[in-house]
């Protein structure tokens, strides 16, 4: 049930969170930002070591939480990458603080995601999105050229007034099934391979089916983001599990939709991991090191290279 804090102030911070479920504590600065008077969503930023590299924007999927990838943030910590992230209402620590998720849209996570990185962007500092699922479809509502006479030339969007130098998608939503899971229920079997993945708790939300009014609107504005104009050199790499492992999205669609993006960008990269499921940084260390590795070489500019892997992931020409 919807219980807000009673705060008085316009945000509060809760520093730090210590989290170990990847062998080694983690701390992240949390915070909870109010939206629309409807209560407060949780934020939290992860900083990194080392010389900064850049920030990333994540994006979760439905039923995610940040900390349920918290080996991939160390990684990128360690790769000198700041890590800003949410839970949307119903997940993770914003169930009890704001109101079910069934009361908002897409265009309002995306309005939270802007809100998170108000709060704890450094200026300046090369920021990208990196988006799992329907966090996909998130990104892709609040992504447009930046305005001005070269608007689809440039390399780089804007996310509500904030310069995004490129966008990471996993397995993303732009072609959810109707039915997602297990019969509609989102569970730990049906988003990885691992015996026992690094959840903090089950998935939750259970089922977008208890949130039929969000779950609408995904769907339409999933089908919004086929008909987007992104500017030409945007850079722009995509993650799909197997066509009949991932119980989430159609990713024989998700291919159809990169394509069909190529005719007017340039800078896109696809990458297929056939034997894996929906939830592809859960999935066993082979994949997953896959994808973090050709995620580092996108975020430093490189094309991803072709691997011959074990996992059988495999970058597809376009």
């Amino acid at each position: 049930m919807f219980s807000p804090f009673k705060l008085t102030t316009s945000s509060i911070i809760l520093a730090p969170l210590f989290l170990s479920n990847i062998g080694q504590a983690t701390s992240w600065e949390v915070g909870y930002q109010p939206y629309q008077n409807k209560g407060f969503f949780r934020t939290a930023s992860l900083e990194a070591e080392g010389p900064l590299q850049g920030q990333i924007l994540y994006l979760p999927g439905f039923a995610d939480r940040f900390e349920n990838h918290n080996y991939l943030w160390q990684r990128f910590r360690e790769a000198g990458y700041r890590v800003i992230t949410l839970d949307y209402p119903s997940h993770g620590d914003s169930v009890e603080t704001i109101e079910p998720l069934n009361q908002f849209k897409i265009s309002d996570l995306r309005n939270m995601a802007a809100l998170a990185l108000d709060a704890y962007k450094i200026d300046l500092l090369p920021t990208h999105i990196v988006a799992w699922s329907t966090g996909a479809v998130v990104a892709l509502n609040g992504l447009k050229p930046i305005k001005g006479d070269y608007e689809f030339s440039s390399a780089k969007a804007h996310f509500l007034g904030h310069e995004i130098s490129s966008l990471v998608q996993i397995a993303p939503a732009v072609a959810p099934k109707p039915l997602v899971g297990e019969l509609g229920v989102v569970t730990e079997q049906s988003l990885s391979s691992l015996d026992n993945p690094p959840y903090l708790g089950e998935p939750s939300p259970k089922s977008p089916l208890k949130h039929p009014l969000f779950a609408l609107d995904l769907i339409l504005q999933s089908g919004k983001t086929w008909l987007q104009k992104l500017p030409d050199s945007f850079p722009m790499l995509t993650f799909t599990a197997g066509k009949r492992l991932d119980k989430y999205v159609f990713t024989e669609k998700v291919h159809s939709w990169v394509k069909q993006k190529q005719k007017t960008m340039e800078n896109l990269s696809l990458m297929y991991c056939p034997k894996s499921k929906h939830d592809l940084t859960n999935e066993p260390d082979g994949v997953r090191e896959l994808i973090i590795s050709t995620t580092f070489q996108f975020l430093e500019g490189e094309s991803p290279k072709e691997t011959k892997h074990d996992s059988s992931c495999f970058l597809i020409t376009l």
